[in-house]
Parts: C-alpha cells; sequence; structure tokens
C-alpha cells in the first residue's frame, strides 16, 4: 500500500518524527537558498561583463535577473519549470557529449588551437564522466524539486 503524502518531508516525519522533518528541511533550505544566490550572482557576474558594465553594477544586474526568473515562474507556473529544465537538459547532454568527443578524439577531429603544447590530457575521462553521472543521479534522487516534479508530472 503506497503511503498518501505532499513532500519527502512529510514523509520523514511520518517515519522519525518531527524534529527529523524540521532538520531536514533546514537543512535542505539552507542549501537551496545559498545555491540559488550563486547562480543568480554567477549569472550577474557575466552578464556585468558582456554588456560592460563595471562589477559595481552587478548586484543591480542580480535584482533583474532575480525578477526575470521570479516572473517568468509566476507567470508560466510549474509548466514553464518544467520545459526549462528539458531544455537545460539538452544543452548539458549535448555540451557533455562534445566534452567526451572532444577529449577522446579532440586533437583530431576538431583541432581548435586549444592545447598549444600538444600534451595529451592528464586526466582520465573514463572515470570522470561515469562518476559524474553517479554523482548526478543519486542527487536527483534524493533532490526535494525533483521529487515534486516527478509527482507532479502524469
Amino acid at each position: 500500500m503506497r503511503k498518501r503524502g505532499t513532500s519527502a518531508y512529510e514523509y520523514l516525519e511520518s517515519r522519525s518524527g518531527l524534529a527529523t522533518r524540521l532538520f531536514t528541511a533546514t537543512v535542505f533550505l539552507s542549501v537551496r537558498l545559498t545555491w540559488m544566490g550563486m547562480v543568480v550572482f554567477t549569472a550577474s557576474m557575466a552578464m556585468t561583463e558582456i554588456i560592460g558594465l563595471p562589477a559595481r553594477h552587478t548586484w543591480v544586474v542580480a535584482l533583474a535577473v532575480g525578477l526575470v526568473a521570479i516572473v517568468y515562474t509566476t507567470i508560466g507556473g510549474l509548466r514553464a519549470v518544467i520545459w526549462t529544465d528539458v531544455v537545460q537538459v539538452l544543452i548539458l547532454l549535448g555540451g557533455a557529449a562534445f566534452t567526451v568527443v572532444y577529449v577522446a578524439f579532440g586533437h583530431w577531429i576538431f583541432n581548435l588551437g586549444l592545447d598549444p603544447l600538444g600534451e595529451p590530457c592528464k586526466f582520465s575521462w573514463m572515470w570522470i564522466v561515469p562518476g559524474s553521472a553517479v554523482v548526478r543521479f543519486v542527487a536527483a534522487d534524493i533532490h526535494t524539486g525533483a521529487v515534486l516534479r516527478d509527482r507532479t508530472v502524469p
């Protein structure tokens, strides 16, 4: 029989008590707010450089990026968030595929002149790519945002 509930925290409370629910929710919110701040600030730094504004105006760009994200999500709802996730996954998978091909065969296929010394790679992509994939899949399984998205899509 399936348990009814709306969040992973509700499930944790039913299994381990209110203290566990409050602790895990607090940790999640702290990590998520820190992550969102870093994402907005990093995007703002990049946009400030691209636009050509002085670095002291990064906060203005950060405010604009945050407002655009809030308005986009508010108007589009969960459907907009899910379609944005789909586009991001396609971009990330394309970048990952390009990286694997470039690392494995880049000096033969692309020859972009990025390595003027012509030295071979100093790391083993055969371990980095699968290891990164495992970390991402594990994080997606325990991430509350991923759990909620999975529960809302038919």
